[in-house]
């Protein structure tokens, strides 16, 4: 599956799945409900501001074999 990370808009930083799943203490409550928004500090030390993201879900199909393995 590919991952879609936030990433800050002044660095373009992108939190890795450790900071987005379980970072935060690091980086605040990445919320992920359709639509939630959150307010995020960048973790790149450069960098270190609050940006914004939203959080949108999306549905999407890919084929695969009668295994259900991608083709």
């Amino acid at each position: 599956m590919k991952s879609n990370n936030p990433k800050c808009s002044h660095c373009g930083y992108e939190l890795d799945d450790e900071e987005t799943w379980y970072g935060e203490y690091k980086v605040g409550r990445v919320s992920t409900g359709d639509c939630d928004q959150s307010e995020l500090k960048c973790p790149n030390l450069d960098c270190g501001k609050i940006f914004y993201t939203q959080c949108v879900h999306k549905i999407e199909f890919v084929q695969v074999d009668e295994d259900g393995e991608d083709i």
